[in-house]
């Protein structure tokens, strides 16, 4: 008798699915492996490639021959930062700088241009030679001319103010009291500047109102170049011992910023700031009991603000003119002097002195009127 043996034996079937299962694994292992030490070629591949030689330091040489390797971080304000492996970051003053040596790129800025990245070789003292792509070849560049490497970025705007408060009171035999405030404010970018300010000052005693008038500016500068500006302003200023119910002064015309901050590398100059102004007016007075005035007339102006000795003690100054163009014995003259001293973070104390010339005041007048004051107050920047 003949036996078959059936195909579909099931011992049979599950081992032979097993072998193909293990087949299946195997070869799966075989290409993770494979798959594994191609990540691990590739990853390690761009590694070694990035491995590549440092750029040699920078070099600077001084006026008197020495030479400073290391690498250079800024120049700003007259003053050249440079960090080098012996003494950390050291600061060289740039008037010092003969030349220069730098394999990589840096960001020159320039007076009259608005600047160029490359690297830079000396060609010879006082003079080096800036490689850019953006260049057909090196530039040959002095470095008087160089006013910023690596600046910091640029505020888009900046903004400082003011706030002071002068108050007195006495009782006895005389009885006084007075009070004094101004406030100022300035915003300022690259090419426009908006200031404005505000006084007033008020003062009785027992026989009634001794001082009481106020004023206020405001004035929009666009700077066509760094320097030159053409400005817009608006004055107004009431006083009633004057007689003065309103005088108003509308004025256009250039300026020029003479001295910016960071012009002197100077420790005690860094920070001055002058600027003129000269200009023509409209200008109007409005009387409470004689005829009213009004005329062109020029206008000039003067401000200086000086911080010094570390910040502790800043000099200030601003006065404005506004001579008559129809009759040049007629003018109006308005100043600001004084002093202010940093107490502790942003408060200060000051002394200054207001100065007023009318040339025709109205009658019953004087010409002159000073204002003398010791303040408090505060300031900030940001």
């Amino acid at each position: 008798m003949r036996v078959r043996h059936s195909a579909d034996n099931p011992s049979r079937t599950l081992s032979t699915r097993r072998t193909k299962t293990m087949r299946i694994v195997r070869v799966l292992c075989a290409w993770m492996c494979v798959a594994a030490v191609a990540l691990i070629a590739a990853d390690a591949a761009p590694a070694d490639a990035a491995k590549e030689a440092p750029p040699p330091p920078d070099e600077i040489v001084l006026k008197d021959g020495s030479l400073i390797k290391g690498q250079i971080q800024t120049m700003t304000g007259g003053k050249l930062v440079v960090l080098t492996e012996f003494g950390g970051a050291i600061t060289v003053k740039w008037a010092d700088v003969a030349g220069l040596k730098t394999a990589r790129p840096l960001d020159f800025k320039f007076e009259k241009e608005s600047g160029l990245s490359g690297s830079a070789a000396p060609v010879e003292s006082g003079t080096i030679a800036i490689t850019s792509p953006s260049l057909g070849g090196p530039a040959s560049v002095k470095l008087q001319d160089v006013t910023a490497i690596n600046p910091p970025p640029f505020k888009p705007v900046t903004y400082k103010g003011s706030a002071n408060l002068a108050a007195s009171v006495s009782d006895g035999n005389t009885r006084t009291k007075s009070v004094s405030g101004m406030v100022a404010f300035e915003a300022r970018s690259e090419r426009q500047r908006l200031t404005a300010s505000a006084a007033t000052n008020y003062a009785k005693d027992e026989d009634g109102l001794r001082v009481r008038n106020s004023n206020a500016r405001i004035k929009y500068d666009y700077f066509i170049t760094k320097r030159l500006y053409w400005f817009a302003s608006a004055f107004f200023e009431g006083d009633y011992f004057q007689d003065l119910k309103l005088r108003t002064a509308l004025s256009t015309g250039p300026g020029c910023q003479i001295i910016d901050r960071g012009d002197f590398e100077s420790e005690a100059l860094s920070k001055l700031e002058v600027f003129g102004e000269a200009g023509v007016s409209y200008f109007n007075e409005d009387f409470r009991h004689t005829d009213d005035d009004s005329y062109i007339a020029g206008r000039w102006a003067l401000k200086v603000d000086w911080p010094f000795w570390t910040d502790r003690v800043t000099f200030f100054h601003f006065h404005e003119g506004y001579p008559s163009l129809e009759d040049l014995k007629d003018f109006y003259i308005t100043s600001a002097t004084g002093f202010r001293f940093n107490l502790t973070g942003n408060f200060n104390a000051g002394v200054q002195v207001n100065y007023r010339y009318d040339s025709t005041p109205s009658e019953g007048n004087r010409r002159g009127d000073a204002l003398y004051l010791l303040t408090l107050g505060y300031s900030f920047e940001a």
